[in-house]
């Protein structure tokens, strides 16, 4: 009878999983929908209901079982929860919530390890926090698990290229291209590595082929501005970083570029006003900002 009465509470504890499942499905969706819209609060308040339902559920799967690990929260999340785990992680970015975003992919890998893109989303946080070795580390780990993943070849190449080796970077977004041939990003980057290999032609190509796909796109105007910088002329590169900072004005190197644009054109007072925007966004940036002030000063001199 006993027996009877635990098999029963099993079902019905099962049931209800299956029913609150189909709810937490269209309220994941939700979130990413305020995700794209750019509700930032909406979806991360949406996401964290999905989670808490999904570690509800897994803890019901659990019921009766001794060995369950009930006293972790990870752990007792239904494997669905993934999915939460990575939409949050993306709106915290957008936030500017870096090392919450961590947490929450490092959550995301430890409830589906076999899945790649909890790394490659760690591995660009690493990045953007100049974190090189842990995202070389989170990339190639998402390749192994996914040869196909696009978007994580596009990060090593982007790490390459930010350690020098812009040769290594280029074969990297090549296979990124390959596999993703209508992406107009990767081809962005790979004009960049083009430009630092000081092949004008090849990047050039690049980035009006990025353009041709999306004639919107900040890196790619920001690559094209910086390529007619690099050919001494600054008046056309300002024409591309203007729009480039007006379609991101986040983006630190645009208004590295239109600076040292500014600077040579003799507009000392823009261009003062743009690196400090440079160091504010990224204060990283401060010794490319002092070698680009001794560029342009030697540019000058030569004039």
């Amino acid at each position: 009878m006993q027996r009877r009465s635990i098999f029963l509470i099993t079902a019905l504890i099962l049931l209800t999983a299956s029913s609150n499942a189909q709810n937490t499905q269209d309220l994941e969706k939700l979130a990413y929908e305020k995700l794209a819209a750019g509700d930032l609060d909406g979806a991360i308040a949406d996401f964290t209901r999905v989670i808490d339902r999904l570690t509800l559920i897994g803890k019901q799967k659990h019921a009766g079982d001794a060995f369950a690990p009930l006293d972790d929260g990870v752990r007792a999340v239904e494997p669905a929860a993934a999915n939460a785990f990575l939409g949050r992680g993306r709106a915290l970015i957008a936030k500017r919530q870096l090392d919450a975003a961590i947490v929450d992919f490092d959550r995301a890998i430890k409830v589906a390890p076999s899945e790649a893109a909890g790394y490659f989303l760690r591995g660009t946080v690493h990045l953007t926090l100049k974190r090189h070795r842990l995202a070389m580390e989170d990339y190639d780990h998402a390749i192994r698990l996914d040869r196909k993943h696009a978007p994580s070849y596009a990060g090593r190449g982007m790490t390459k290229l930010e350690l020098g080796d812009a040769k290594a970077a280029l074969a990297d977004y090549d296979r990124a291209i390959e596999l993703e041939p209508r992406n107009a990003a990767l081809y962005s980057h790979r004009g960049d590595a083009r430009r630092e290999l000081r092949d004008a032609d090849g990047s050039w190509a690049d980035y009006e082929r990025a353009l041709k796909l999306n004639p919107d796109l900040p890196i790619a105007l920001r690559g094209r501005g910086s390529w007619w910088l690099q050919v001494d002329e600054p008046a056309k590169a300002l024409a591309d970083l203007d729009r480039a900072i007006e379609l991101d004005p986040l983006d630190e190197r645009a208004f590295l570029a239109r600076g040292m644009a500014y600077l040579r054109m003799g507009n000392k007072e823009a261009a003062e006003k743009d690196l400090a925007e440079t160091l504010r966004l990224g204060p990283h940036l401060a010794a490319e900002i002092a070698a680009g002030r001794k560029r342009m000063e030697a540019w000058s001199a030569k004039s």
